[in-house]
């Protein structure tokens, strides 16, 4: 008697891998695989209204990558934070970054947070191409809490910044840039923790 062909029954294990290659097949354009990659980021702040530069504004940039976790989908995590201040002349610049990482990953989107007390914030922003030089065109953004309060960002890498204009103003300033550093250690980022440290005790929190 002859055994019938066992059927392929394929473990949970080896759908993982086969979904893995899909996806790595898959990579956004934009992601890089195995080695990460930023390039140098320059910029300047300036008071929106007198077009003066604004010295001594925090700026840390947030540098991501997007691990994959099949069968689950993927997820994002914060490999490195660099931050500095703004000098007198309003600017900024951090050197281009490269490392290894996980061969399930690729670069995602290096975000900043420009924070200073006295000047309105949106919290975390993608301004990745416009301190790279890639940006098109300008954007302008308005705080969600009062309108009046006006943000543009110039293919230039020049960012124009409000004053607050009250205390309502300052509190949600300083509650936005807060609440979107929660991913970044106080050790990773002392100049922002610092400036928060300074402005919550300013607010009597």
């Amino acid at each position: 008697m002859v055994n019938a062909p066992k059927l392929f029954n394929p473990s949970i294990a080896t759908l993982a891998i086969i979904a893995a290659i899909l996806q790595l097949v898959a990579l956004p354009a934009h992601g890089s695989w195995l080695i990460y990659h930023k390039p140098e980021f320059k910029g300047q702040v300036v008071d929106i209204e007198t077009k003066e530069p604004v010295e001594g504004a925090v700026v840390v940039a947030v540098y991501k990558k997007t691990t994959l976790n099949p069968p689950a989908g993927s997820y994002t995590n914060v490999i490195e934070v660099r931050e500095t201040l703004t000098d007198k002349n309003g600017t900024f610049y951090f050197h281009s970054y490269t490392t290894l990482i996980h061969p399930f990953s690729y670069s995602d989107n290096c975000d900043f947070i420009i924070y200073k007390p006295g000047y309105g914030n949106l919290g975390e922003l993608g301004l990745e191409d416009y301190f790279s030089g890639n940006a098109k065109d300008i954007w302008e953004m308005r705080a969600f809490w009062n309108k009046e309060l006006l943000f543009r960002f110039l293919p230039t890498g020049v960012i124009e910044i409000p004053k607050t204009i009250n205390r309502n103003d300052i509190k949600q300033s300083w509650m936005s840039a807060h609440i979107f550093s929660h991913n970044i250690k106080q050790l990773d980022s002392p100049l922002l923790y610092n400036m928060f440290d300074k402005e919550r005790r300013r607010l009597g929190y």
